[in-house]
């Protein structure tokens, strides 16, 4: 009787800790990090570096929960001709943290995470020689929404800053901003940054010359 009982506490060792001492699943979910717009271009997750070591077999069910909530949106398996990549268009902006969960053969799994940063796309419309309109897609996430920053620069390719902030919007519902007092005649490089949560994302970058 305490060998069997020897026995089994020694077999349940190697199982709990199998995974670390002699191997198992590693799941890995790229790129770490992507930005991609509002409705627009889709997020590439992909989990098809993921592996099972001791013993090698192969890795058969990729899970994504795109938002992080504990809830797992998409599943794909081998056999319904999964290859360990999804594809999620976000229709909100903010910074989401997914989570991949990659199963092996024989069940054992393991988990990794890549962060996912969506931006508003700006656009503009109507456009004077002192005043140019921008026109952006509602962020839609009360969750996680601080406010927009309009900037402006002379600069192409500038870092929002202090220095170029116009103003601060803290309505998630306003999509529209006019900025006034421009000089005839001038190109400007215009942004509007999206301030979450958990940090902040910056727009694409609209070049507009003013009339005159």
């Amino acid at each position: 009787m305490k060998r069997a009982l020897l026995g089994f506490a020694v077999v349940g060792w190697i199982v709990l800790l199998g995974q670390a001492a002699y191997g198992g699943v590693t799941a890995v979910a790229a790129p770490s990090t992507q930005t991609v717009p509002i409705n627009g271009t889709a997020a590439t997750l992909n989990g098809s570096g993921s592996y099972a070591t001791n013993p090698p077999v192969p890795i058969t069910q990729w899970s994504w929960d795109f938002e992080s909530d504990g809830t797992y949106d998409y599943t794909e398996t081998t056999l319904g001709g999964g290859d360990g990549i999804a594809y999620k268009v976000y229709d909100k902006g903010g910074i989401f943290t997914v989570t991949l969960k990659a199963t092996d053969s024989i069940s054992r799994y393991d988990t990794d995470t890549q962060e996912v940063k969506v931006r508003l796309a700006v656009s503009s419309g109507e456009l004077t020689g002192k005043s140019v309109q921008l026109l952006w897609e509602n962020a839609n996430n009360s969750a996680q929404f601080t406010r927009y920053e309009v900037h402006k620069s002379t600069t192409q390719g500038f870092t929002p800053d202090a220095n170029s902030l116009v103003t601060n919007i803290t309505t998630m519902a306003t999509t529209s901003y006019t900025v006034t007092g421009l000089t005839p005649k001038t190109t400007y490089y215009l942004q509007v940054v999206l301030v979450v949560s958990g940090g902040s994302i910056q727009s694409n970058e609209l070049q507009r010359a003013t009339g005159g």
